[in-house]
């Protein structure tokens, strides 16, 4: 039993080929795969913003004050995070004064 599992353990260890270069090859595309979700971050982060404007000046703020609060969970940099913070403070203002 324990000789026949070793057996195949060895006959699985030879049968996969391993390339020295390959470790190379998928930390490049690793970052690859990092810019590419970095931008699709930041086109999401945009669309929800956009979306949450148009919402606020259809008068529906509170699923505008939803997309802000999207829009501002994946926001990365602290120039965007302000301007979406004061835009949605903002927001709150107008629809506490409504209520």
């Amino acid at each position: 039993m324990l000789r026949s599992f070793l057996l195949l353990l060895l006959l699985l260890l030879f049968a996969v080929p391993v390339h020295p270069l390959s470790a190379c090859a998928g930390a490049e595309s690793d970052s690859s795969r990092l810019i590419a979700a970095s931008m699709e971050t930041k086109s999401l982060q945009q669309s929800y913003l956009r979306e949450a404007r148009s919402l606020r000046k259809k008068g529906r703020l509170e699923l505008a004050r939803e997309k802000y609060l999207l829009s501002l969970s994946i926001a990365s940099d602290t120039r965007t995070v302000e301007e979406i913070r004061k835009e949605l403070d903002g927001l709150e203002l107008m629809i506490r004064t409504l209520r």
